[in-house]
């Protein structure tokens, strides 16, 4: 079962713990490589959210996995989340974690959808562009392929989604085209 609130609470306290000792840095790059981790290992997620798996079991999974990887700060923070029996929430704790993060400095991600795979130097403009909002001081960008979309792009970022593909501009024209009271249905 899933909790906001309690992801946000954690999040809040590591974000403000890495803030008192100057350590945002290496946080944030724990926080990514955590990031990184759970979302490509489905097992290491299933591991962690299971009621079976007795908690000393996945403090040792844990160390072996990132005792050497994480800042102190991090891994302790870990720690803790096994031993109050937490652990299962650590994905949401993370992503948590880098929502506040984002906001707190401004950092937007963006994501660009397209047919074919984009130049760098396109989305490095793409990037500028983004960056001269007033209220944005980063970007992180991610890329993504998918033919479905036939041509165009889809721009994801914030709250925000541009859709300019080929397959959104023939659905609006099917709409139309079903829609036209002219035109007698049979």
């Amino acid at each position: 079962m899933l909790s906001p609130r309690l992801a946000s609470r954690y999040a809040k306290s590591i974000l403000n713990l890495a803030k008192e000792r100057g350590a945002m840095e290496d946080v944030v790059k724990d926080m990514r490589l955590l990031e990184e981790t759970l979302g490509s290992s489905k097992d290491l997620r299933n591991m962690l959210k299971s009621p079976v798996i007795p908690s000393d079991k996945k403090e040792g999974v844990v160390k072996t996995l990132f005792a050497d990887k994480l800042s102190e700060i991090t891994y302790k923070f870990i720690h803790l989340l096994v031993v109050k029996g937490r652990e299962k929430h650590l994905v949401e704790m993370v992503a948590s974690f880098m929502d506040q993060y984002n906001k707190e400095n401004q950092i937007i991600k963006a994501t660009l959808t397209t047919a074919v795979p984009v130049e760098e130097k396109t989305v490095e403009e793409l990037r500028k562009l983004l960056l001269s909002n007033e209220d944005t001081k980063g970007v992180e960008m991610q890329t993504k392929v998918d033919p479905e979309i036939v041509g165009g792009f889809v721009l994801q970022y914030g709250d925000m989604l541009l859709d300019h593909s080929v397959e959104r501009k023939l659905q609006l024209i099917k709409k139309q085209i079903q829609d036209n009271t002219y035109i007698s249905k049979i």
